[in-house]
């Protein structure tokens, strides 16, 4: 009897530790919220304490002493974190509107200010990703000296503002620019040229001069957003256009990572590079006239590696850097400017109602920022 009950039970106890042992099905993404976003029906929460920023002639940073800076001719118009301090770059403008030259100023991080050019036709664009160097942008003219759409770049150093390497002359103004010890990569739109209105991004070594075209597209693609693009060393990511749509690549190998959808932009990623933000269903403020301003009435959050949605959030948000602009205040958090409604939407669409949110991404929730004065001034822009 006990042989026979063995037999029994054994193909039974068998099937049980396999079951035991067999690897539990992946549970399923669960689905992304949705969060409208309303100013007025937000609840209110903390003040924005930015770290620094530039109020009229003075750089202002979270309990410290205001540095001035500039002088009374050279007001400061770029604010940037450099190796040891804040870079501020000061503009002097003439008779006619016509440009004298630029003034780079280091001020450390105990707040002493030292001059790194006292008058240089490069005004610092963005400071390198090891705080040494920066990429300077001069205004672009012809062999008479007339203005024309664009900009000669060069790299300079941080310590003494003297150039290093080869200049570049683009016939557009970055919308996207990271800097590493000896390359630089960026997307722009040519505004003259051969390649006149066609989107493009490109590598460019410094040192060489060599340049190495990452990706092109035939026109801009109706309905996007324009001047958007993004890219982060934290998130090894960047994003070009092609086609309707902006695909983002890996920064190191160039291997396409995800796209979004048609229309869809990448704004910024997270500084743990994590998340990307971007904007979609955008809606022409002036749709008679050729202006690029819009208004985007989808904001998403997602994976920065993936491209899986995390969370969305609706309603009427400026896509340009107006007021405090689009940025991450945390790893989890980001400041947006929204608004109340869209008047008049069918003939003249005008977004009335301006404020500035916070929302977290976490939690799905968004808050009115109730006191905006930390809001105004220029913000530090970060290493790449």
């Amino acid at each position: 009897m006990a042989r026979s009950r063995g037999r029994v039970l054994a193909p039974a106890l068998l099937v049980l530790v396999l079951a035991l042992l067999a690897p539990l099905p992946a549970p399923a993404h669960a689905v992304p919220p949705t969060v409208p976003v309303v100013p007025s029906a937000l609840p209110v929460g903390a003040a924005v304490k930015p770290p620094a920023r530039l109020v009229d002639r003075d750089l202002v940073r979270a309990g410290k002493k205001a540095v001035r800076v500039g002088t009374a001719t050279y007001y400061p118009q770029s604010l940037h974190r450099a190796r040891g301090g804040y870079l501020v770059g000061s503009a002097r403008w003439g008779r006619g509107g016509r440009l004298v030259g630029h003034r780079v100023e280091i001020v450390s991080l105990a707040g002493n200010k030292r001059t790194v050019v006292a008058k240089s036709k490069y005004e610092p664009l963005q400071v390198a990703s090891d705080g040494r160097t920066y990429i300077g942008a001069a205004e672009r003219r012809d062999s008479k000296g007339r203005f024309t759409q664009g900009l000669v770049l060069r790299r300079h150093r941080v310590s003494d503002g003297q150039p290093v390497g080869r200049s570049l002359t683009i016939a557009g103004y970055p919308a996207t620019i990271t800097v590493t010890k000896s390359r630089v990569l960026m997307g722009y739109h040519p505004l003259n040229g051969k390649h006149n209105g066609k989107p493009r991004t490109v590598w460019w070594h410094t040192g060489t001069g060599r340049v190495r075209v990452v990706a092109t597209a035939p026109r801009h693609p109706r309905g996007m957003a324009y001047g958007i693009q993004a890219s982060s060393l934290d998130a090894r990511a960047f994003s070009v256009i092609k086609r309707n749509r902006q695909v983002v690549r890996d920064i190191r190998t160039g291997k396409r990572l995800w796209a979004t959808s048609a229309a869809e932009v990448v704004v910024t990623f997270s500084g743990d590079g994590k998340k990307a933000l971007t904007f979609a269903d955008t809606l022409p403020v002036d749709p008679e006239s050729e202006s690029d301003e819009f208004v985007a009435r989808r904001l998403l959050v997602r994976n920065a590696r993936t491209g899986r949605l995390l969370a969305t959030f609706t309603g009427i948000f400026d896509t340009l850097e107006y007021g405090s602009g689009t940025r991450w205040e945390s790893n989890d958090t980001f400041l947006v400017h929204a608004y109340e409604r869209v008047n008049d939407p069918d003939v003249y669409p005008t977004p009335g109602g301006p404020a500035t949110v916070r929302c977290r991404v976490s939690t799905a929730t968004c808050q009115r920022v109730p006191e905006t004065s930390g809001l105004y001034g220029l913000w530090v822009r970060p290493h790449s």
